[in-house]
């Protein structure tokens, strides 16, 4: 411990010195390159045309006929009104609409219709110039 805090010709060890540059060797950096490997080339053609980590690699396209509209929305016709909540702070009806349970809250759309009404046991959807009543 002594040596440590005594000052003079003894600490000098104790000076970081760095390390003298060395040149690099070329021959290392032969053996680190990749080369592609000629029995994956045959086995695995693909991998080759579309490397995994190359920025222009992009999923194959899906053929067009895959591409079909969404079937038509059932018409609001045919939703059905399972309740109805009408307070000062919210507005609003449980419909089942497609299959599924959903609350709609006064203002809100419903398969393209607008919630625009709620009353007693009435409610009144508006889509344009269309305008139903459910009950």
């Amino acid at each position: 411990m002594a040596l440590w805090l005594l000052p003079g010709p003894v600490a000098h060890w104790r000076r970081w010195t760095p390390p003298e540059a060395q040149a690099p060797n070329l021959r290392d950096l032969e053996s680190a390159l990749l080369r592609p490997n000629t029995a994956a080339s045959v086995r695995y053609p693909q991998v080759l045309e579309r490397p995994l980590f190359s920025m222009n690699r992009r999923p194959v396209a899906e053929p067009a006929a895959a591409s079909a509209s969404p079937p038509p929305r059932a018409p609001i016709d045919a939703a059905k009104v399972l309740g109805i909540v009408a307070g000062p702070s919210l507005n609003g009806a449980m419909i089942e609409y497609d299959g599924k349970a959903s609350f709609v809250r006064r203002g809100e759309e419903l398969g393209g219709w607008k919630l625009v009404h709620v009353a007693g046991r009435t409610v009144r959807f508006e889509r344009g110039t269309e305008s139903r009543e459910l009950k």
